[in-house]
C-alpha cells in the first residue's frame, strides 16, 4: 500500500511540476521525476508489490516525453530509439535472462524499454514525413518489431502484442505514402503479396521456434 501510494504521490507532484512550471525551460525541479521513480522501484524491489513498478515506468516514459517537448531534435528521438533497443536487446539475452534483478521485474522493463523505441520511432516519422527516409526508417521500424518478437513473442505478451501492431501499421503507413509516387498501384500490390509472403515465413518459424522452446521446457 505504500509502495502504491508513493508511485501516485510520484505522479501528483510531477502533475503539480507541469501545470505550474514554464514548460520550456529544464529547472531542478523537472529532475525530480526520474528520481522519484527510481525511490519507487527501490520501495517495489523491497515490498515485492510488483504493479507499483509501472507508475514508475510510465512515469519516466512521461519525463522522456517532457524532454523532447523542450527540445524536439531528431537527435533525441533516435536516441530513445538507439537506447529503447539496446535495453530491450539486453534484457532480452539469454544471459541477461539469469541475472536476478531481471528476472525479478518480470516482463515490464522489456516491454517499456520497446515503448520507448516505438516512441522515438514515431517521432521520426513525424519527423521526416514525405522525405527521402520515409523508407528506410520503414525497413528499420518492420525489423524492429520483427526482432521484438523474435526475442520476447513467446514470453510476452504484451510485447508481442505491440511488436504486431507496429508492424501492421507501418505497412499500412507505407502503403499510403507509396501509391501514386515511386511503386504506383500496381507495384505496391506486387510488393505488398512478396512482403506478406516473406513475413509469413517468418511468422511460421518463429512460431516453430517457440513451440521447440515449450517441448524443451516441458521436457
Amino acid at each position: 500500500v505504500v509502495s502504491g501510494v508513493a508511485g501516485f504521490l510520484a505522479w501528483g507532484s510531477f502533475g503539480l511540476y507541469l501545470s505550474g512550471s514554464d514548460m520550456r525551460l529544464m529547472t531542478l525541479g523537472s529532475w525530480a521525476a526520474p528520481v522519484m521513480a527510481a525511490i519507487v522501484v527501490g520501495f517495489v524491489r523491497y515490498t515485492g508489490a510488483g504493479r507499483v513498478r509501472h507508475l514508475a515506468h510510465l512515469l519516466l516514459l512521461g519525463w522522456l516525453a517532457l524532454l523532447y517537448t523542450l527540445n524536439s531534435d531528431l537527435w533525441l528521438a533516435l536516441i530513445y530509439v538507439i537506447g529503447g533497443m539496446a535495453v530491450f536487446i539486453l534484457v532480452s539475452l539469454p544471459v541477461a535472462r539469469l541475472s536476478s534483478l531481471i528476472r525479478g521485474a518480470g516482463a515490464a522493463p522489456a516491454f517499456y524499454s520497446f515503448l520507448l523505441a516505438v516512441t522515438g520511432l514515431f517521432l521520426l516519422h513525424v519527423e521526416l514525413d514525405a522525405s527521402k527516409w520515409v523508407l528506410p526508417l520503414g525497413v528499420v521500424t518492420l525489423a524492429a518489431s520483427v526482432l521484438a518478437i523474435a526475442l520476447q513473442g513467446r514470453d510476452n505478451g504484451a510485447v508481442r502484442y505491440l511488436a504486431y501492431t507496429v508492424f501492421a501499421v507501418e505497412i499500412l503507413y507505407l502503403g499510403s505514402v507509396t501509391v501514386g509516387s515511386i511503386l504506383g498501384t500496381s507495384g505496391l500490390f506486387l510488393c505488398s503479396g512478396l512482403f506478406v509472403a516473406a513475413v509469413a515465413w517468418i511468422v511460421i518459424r518463429l512460431e516453430r521456434r517457440f513451440a521447440g522452446k515449450a517441448r524443451e521446457a516441458i521436457q
